[in-house]
């Protein structure tokens, strides 16, 4: 779900928090050009600006016991250039991986759509933890506003994306949880040996809208993790994911089908 995410962007933000509650928000502008070609969400040189806010609170945060929930919101404009083959202004182009970076191909490609005024991005995620075992579950929508358009060809355009996790440390620890930032932080193993964990998400994304002649793909994906966290600096991640892609056709129209494969894929982390 990262390709509804905002990137990182020059502005100026706040945060602020309690025990059991957070907020931060931010006024941001246009990207370095750097960090904007690696992106999965795209726009041209001027980005014009974005409004970003995320509050959270926990009714139930003690040792042992967390419960969750969290709110955010993003409104923004897309760049004020031309396209030159279209003559349209506007331009914005979502397009993702399968939750890995180590393969570069984005089978989820919405192409350029053009004539877009207004991004507006919403997400309502929930969370909780009873001793060893953690849920967490988040829910993101794209409303692409495009009402202002000259073409009555364009219509505006709405995208998804979703995911739910469940993990479980097997040697018995509990997950910190950090009130003020609303996450969960890092696992402090109880034993020399450290912390093993067994995890599983589900996760979707919809970049689809046929009233809008929109077709990114659709795409859903399991991963079965399995973690070993050699203390609260140090984490090895190894994952097994299926993924089921409804891909529609490319840029080129050369593509029509369903791309389903899997992956093994091994992360070492260290975190000071």
């Amino acid at each position: 779900m990262d390709v509804f995410s905002p990137g990182r962007h020059i502005g100026l933000g706040g945060d602020t928090g309690g025990a059991n509650w957070s907020f931060a928000g931010g006024l941001f502008g246009q990207g370095s050009d750097e960090i904007d070609d690696a992106k999965d969400f795209e726009t041209a040189d001027n980005e014009g600006y974005g409004l970003v806010a995320r509050a959270t609170f926990a009714p139930i945060n003690r040792d042992g016991a967390v419960l969750h929930f969290g709110a955010s919101a993003r409104r923004g404009t897309p760049d004020s250039e031309t396209d030159k083959s279209d003559g349209v202004s506007d331009v914005v182009r979502y397009r993702t991986r399968a939750e890995t970076t180590i393969s570069k191909v984005r089978f989820l490609d919405t192409g350029r759509v053009l004539g877009v005024d207004w991004i507006d991005s919403y997400g309502i995620e929930a969370a909780a933890s009873l001793g060893p075992v953690t849920f967490q579950s988040e829910y993101t929508g794209t409303h692409l506003d495009r009402s202002g358009s000259p073409s009555a060809d364009f219509q505006s355009a709405n995208l998804s994306g979703y995911y739910g996790q469940i993990a479980w440390l097997i040697t018995g620890e509990a997950p910190a949880y950090r009130g003020r930032e609303g996450e969960f932080g890092r696992i402090t193993p109880s034993r020399k040996s450290g912390a093993w964990e067994l995890a599983y998400r589900y996760s979707g994304i919809d970049l689809d809208d046929a009233g809008a002649d929109i077709e990114g793909g659709t795409s859903v994906q399991q991963t079965f993790g399995l973690n070993w966290h050699a203390n609260s600096a140090v984490k090895v991640m190894f994952n097994y994911s299926l993924v089921e892609n409804g891909v529609n056709a490319d840029a080129d129209g050369d593509t029509d089908g369903d791309e389903h494969f899997s992956f093994l894929q091994l992360r070492c982390q260290v975190s000071l």
